[in-house]
């Protein structure tokens, strides 16, 4: 299992694409979707994944 964070500050039409491709069952418990009041959003997740997958994300 690898732990996953992705962080998107303008690009965040990159970072929905990015979350649409870690299919659902790879996914461990319960993500967490962060939005800061400088509008930075940051995804964490514990997914089943190699690292290999995760970098073609």
């Amino acid at each position: 299992m690898q732990n996953i964070l992705i962080i998107a500050d303008k690009n965040r039409v990159s970072f929905e694409r990015k979350l649409l491709k870690i299919p659902s069952e790879k996914i461990v418990g319960e993500p967490d979707i962060r939005k800061t009041v400088d509008g930075i959003m940051t995804y964490r997740a514990l997914v089943k994944m190699t690292p290999e997958e995760i970098a073609n994300l």
